[in-house]
């Protein structure tokens, strides 16, 4: 079964890290057990079962606030959903400034399928300056 997918995902985004601008990541799912992983071209970084209270429907997370976190300046961070148990998957990627406000919406995409074997992914080039 093909993955449907809605939304918008820009293909890539210029965080001004050394002033203070992240990435805030939200996965709301809907099903019994969420799984999912994020990370970038060099590793993996997280996954649904690091979260506290997992399984869950909202999952949110920061990424590129600590300077540790970075490790290249132009690096591809993706983030993958399964759907074993999960039928519908909500994403949203926010660009923040150093307030917490948002500069801009990254990614806002949906993804639904009732194949248990499907897996989608959304992946965006962060530019770390």
């Amino acid at each position: 079964m093909t993955v449907k997918r809605s939304g918008t995902c820009k293909p890539s985004v210029v965080v001004r890290q050394k002033q203070g601008e992240y990435l805030h990541y939200k996965i709301v799912a809907q099903g019994a057990n969420p799984q999912f992983a994020f990370g970038c071209a060099h590793r993996h970084i997280l996954s649904a079962e690091n979260f506290s209270g997992h399984p869950m429907e909202t999952y949110q997370w920061v990424y590129l606030k600590s300077p540790a976190d970075a490790d290249a300046v132009d690096d591809v961070y993706a983030t993958s959903v399964m759907f074993m148990a999960a039928t519908k998957y909500s994403l949203t990627i926010e660009h923040r400034a150093t307030d917490d406000s948002v500069v801009e919406t990254v990614c806002d995409m949906t993804f639904e399928s009732g194949d248990p074997t499907d897996i989608a992914r959304s992946s965006v080039e962060v530019f770390c300056v």
